[in-house]
């Protein structure tokens, strides 16, 4: 077989949207690889700027580096296309305005080679504006297939659920059509991790740290207001719950479902307190949170979600901006105050 058509060890997939003052940084970093034997897919999704022009520049210098283009449709859409147009035996992502240390692939598959790993996850250092704010770095942890579903809740609890710093098996997401769900704009990679992980038998934790993410304020999911938030984390739920039966074992995980659902429930009262404008916005976004979060795991239903009366609401929310709000939402649900 001729060597330029040679199959890539690994497929980078690259979503860019109006991101033309990192692609250089980002780009550079992969191309001055200590492993050499891969391809980069960028999809530029509908830029308004010259992220396009910038990529393809790349793509005429470097035959590894594939483009591609499409109608502005979401990062979603953007890591699917990447996903299918892929022809690495693995695969793994990095956001444009990110960076990787220059043995990010081949320490990933040394690691994975040794292990005979279905999925290898590394620490990553955030960044803000290139300065280092915070390190996360892993111990060295690895899971068999005899514990793969005791240490399921374990490790999306640990873990990041970003795609990034993580190497997959390509076969794997095609063999079982593990794609990013296109209609959902919040914890779509929870969602992604979590069935990838309900196919595999062996995971490699490693305390290499590899990957350097941006982190921009402007776009912290924190300051974004998402009005169909309970419909996303219910999802996410969703997704461990059908592990579980996959598994038959949802019976035995009855209690850890139970709490899973009452933490996706308490972090929408909490992010609905800190982002509603009045009490009938919070009221209705409680109302749809409570119906669609029931409790099929616990005997006893839950009590603390009619509506709070207007007077109780207003000095709530002065307490609740004013002091400890974590203490006022416990207040709450403690006292099963009615919402």
């Amino acid at each position: 077989m001729n060597k330029m058509l040679k199959r890539p060890k690994v497929s980078i997939i690259i979503p860019v949207y109006n991101a033309e003052k990192y692609i250089s940084k980002c780009l550079d970093s992969i191309l001055n690889q200590t492993e050499k034997d891969f391809e980069i897919i960028i999809i530029d999704d509908g830029s308004q700027d010259r992220s396009l022009e910038r990529c393809k520049y790349y793509g005429k210098n470097d035959k590894r580096v594939k483009v591609l283009h499409q109608e502005n449709s979401g990062v979603s859409k953007a890591r699917n296309t990447g996903i299918k147009h892929s022809n690495g035996d693995y695969i793994t992502f990095v956001d444009i305005d990110d960076y990787v240390d220059k043995e990010y692939i081949e320490r990933f598959l040394n690691v994975q080679k040794k292990y005979n790993a279905e999925l290898v996850c590394s620490g990553h250092v955030i960044e803000k504006k290139f300065n280092r704010i915070k390190k996360v770095m892993y111990e060295n942890e690895i899971i068999k297939k005899e514990n793969i579903i005791l240490s399921f809740l374990s490790f999306f609890d640990r873990i990041s659920t970003a795609p990034w710093a993580k190497l997959y098996k390509a076969d794997i997401i095609k063999r079982f059509n593990i794609y990013f769900p296109e209609d959902v704009p919040y914890a779509e990679d929870a969602i992604f991790n979590i069935q990838y992980y309900s196919y595999i038998n062996s995971v490699i934790i490693t305390n290499d740290v590899l990957y350097f993410y941006n982190y921009k304020d402007s776009e912290s999911a924190v300051k974004k207001y998402y009005p169909d938030l309970y419909k996303y984390l219910y999802q996410v739920f969703t997704k461990k719950q059908e592990f579980f039966v996959n598994k038959n074992c949802e019976k035995i995980y009855k209690q850890e479902l139970y709490d899973q659902q009452k933490y996706y429930f308490e972090w929408c009262i909490e992010y609905y307190i800190e982002h509603c404008k009045n009490y009938n916005e919070i009221a209705d976004k409680l109302k749809c949170t409570k119906e669609l979060f029931e409790m099929p795991y616990k005997d006893e239903k839950w009590e603390y979600c009619d509506f709070i009366r207007n007077e109780e609401w207003d000095k709530i929310i002065c307490l609740w901006k004013k002091d400890n709000k974590k203490k006022y939402l416990k207040y709450l649900i403690k006292n099963k105050i009615h919402m």
